[in-house]
């Protein structure tokens, strides 16, 4: 008896780590970073710049803010406010779906502090109205908000938010504070149209930010963002429902999946922009590390220009009602496009504009192009005047043909509230080395537009089915099934709020088959004994 316990445990033992190791999600290293190897601050300034913005918001010299100091056997790396303002990551492509962890530590725990923005901007964004307290009403403004800036946003709990867009995670000694940036209409709790929704959960007995660097891992996997702290999960934020350059629905839910905070009017970037942000504080950070989920992780091969960077511009084109602008681009065999821009697209200084891009799938012209299904669709509403217009992708388009077209322009309205404006594309001499063919108005036009896109590279070779594949032709009708499906015995389980498939069931299942398999040899033998 006692061998057939110990057959039994062994079998449950190695079908579970048979399971567990098919469990294991493939991983890609982007990027790790624990700050060891640099002898000095200025070796780390050289080297990190090659991945990573480094703002120097004093113009002084980087040690001054950024510093290298000791940590156990190893070092670490010291923001301190006003220098080192962001530290985002740029020279790297991140995925939709990755994950990242860190080490960090921060004493403060006033509206400032030391933040870790997801989904956030690395251009400066503009807002163009703002609350005036003297007049009580909204006025016209123009003005830069930067992710490290106050937002202008005040509430019960907090007296200003920081940053323009994104999800962010903020120690605050014992507690981590979850917020998710929102499109407000401007008003006294909201001076620049700015808001945010909040969520304060209490770290893991006995942890404190403020006396040891604490382990942070976040996973953003099929629009779920799970943050952990020291392998504690803390909250979940979901998201989606794209609309311009932001997902615009966004719910906090607790450890246990209850909803805590949500809106409809988030302002989380498609482009998956992260970095560390700081604000009137002393932030450290070590031991970055960067995966995407996968057997590989797309390389960012450059900015490819539609124009002749050596010349001027031409004229410009705007766009209302069914007028169009079409360029059709060829993306190479393991390349893939993330995003296009429109640059320096204009408005005539007018709010609340509209225009509709399209990306079609090229179908041998143009006119049976525009009868197929567009693979993305996206509107550009309220466009900034003279700001360039940059639509990212949530999918990269990959290996193929595709026409880009801009059109159902919309007029706005000026500074008076009265009608006028419409998006502009300033028109351009092609690039000589570009294969990209431009159309206006379904016309093919000798001009190119003021317009680039950035360029991906590391995809797996797609596999080319044949054009006319045969199959062979059944000789008899498939006999009917013996017998029906069962029906299901229960509804449908959701998914945890990590966004992880739970396998426990099929794990169950698989163990007891085993057990059973191996009680009924056991009992086979004993009868055949007998």
């Amino acid at each position: 008896m006692r061998k057939l316990v110990s057959l039994i445990l062994t079998i449950i033992i190695s079908v579970s780590v048979l399971s567990v190791v098919s469990m294991a999600e493939d991983k890609t290293l982007i990027l790790s970073e624990s700050f060891d190897q640099y002898a000095d601050n200025n070796e780390a300034y050289n080297e990190l710049s090659k991945n990573w913005l480094l703002e120097d918001g004093a113009n002084t010299s980087w040690p001054d803010y950024f510093n290298l100091i000791e940590n156990g056997n190893g070092k670490a790396l010291s923001m301190t406010w006003v220098g080192a303002r962001r530290m985002l990551l740029t020279g790297k492509y991140i995925p939709s779906d990755y994950e990242v962890s860190f080490k960090m530590k921060t004493e403060y725990t006033t509206p400032n502090g030391g933040f870790f923005s997801m989904h956030t901007m690395v251009d400066l964004p503009y807002v163009t109205q703002k609350w005036d307290d003297a007049t009580q009403t909204i006025v016209p403004f123009w003005g830069g908000i930067p992710n490290y800036e106050a937002d202008g946003h005040s509430d019960p709990l907090i007296a200003n938010g920081v940053g323009y867009a994104g999800v962010y995670i903020k120690p605050e000694r014992n507690k981590l504070e979850i917020g998710v940036k929102t499109a407000e209409i401007p008003s006294a709790t909201a001076k620049y149209g700015i808001g945010n929704i909040r969520y304060f959960v209490d770290l893991p007995d006995g942890k404190d930010f403020g006396t040891e660097l604490l382990q942070v891992r976040i996973t953003d996997k099929d629009n779920i963002i799970s943050v952990y702290v020291d392998d504690t999960l803390l909250a979940t934020v979901t998201y989606g429902n794209i609309s311009g350059l932001f997902y615009k629905n966004a719910s906090i839910k607790d450890a246990n999946g209850n909803v805590v905070a949500s809106t409809e009017n988030a302002r989380i970037c498609i482009a998956n922009d992260l970095g560390f942000v700081l604000r009137g504080a002393i932030l450290v950070v070590d031991d970055f590390d960067l995966y995407a989920y996968g057997t590989f992780a797309p390389a960012l091969s450059g900015t490819v220009p539609l124009y002749n960077t050596q010349a001027e511009k031409t004229g410009l084109k705007g766009i209302l009602g069914d007028e169009s602008m079409a360029v059709k681009i060829d993306v190479a065999s393991k390349n893939a496009i993330s995003s296009f821009t429109y640059k320096g697209m204009a408005t005539y200084a007018c709010t609340n504009t509209e225009a509709t891009f399209y990306v079609y799938p090229w179908n041998n012209d143009y006119q049976t192009t525009l009868t197929g299904t567009p693979i993305y669709t996206n509107v550009i509403y309220n466009h900034i005047n003279n700001m360039d217009c940059v639509i990212n992708f949530d999918t990269p388009i990959t290996e193929g043909s595709y026409l880009f077209v801009l059109t159902n322009g919309k007029a706005g309205i000026d500074e008076n509230g009265a009608a006028g404006g419409q998006p502009v594309v300033w028109l351009h001499e092609k690039n000589a080395e570009s294969t990209a063919q431009f159309y206006i108005n379904g016309e093919i036009s000798e001009n190119a537009f003021y317009a680039d896109y950035e360029l991906l590279t590391g995809y797996p070779e797609k596999v080319v089915e044949p054009e006319n594949p045969t199959t062979p032709s059944p000789t008899e009708k498939p006999a009917d099934p013996t017998q029906k499906p069962s029906d299901p015995t229960q509804g449908p389980v959701e998914n945890p709020p990590t966004g992880e498939a739970m396998p426990v069931f099929g794990l169950t299942v698989l163990v007891l088959t085993s057990v059973v398999a191996v009680l009924y040899i056991f009992s086979k033998t004993k009868r055949t004994e007998q």
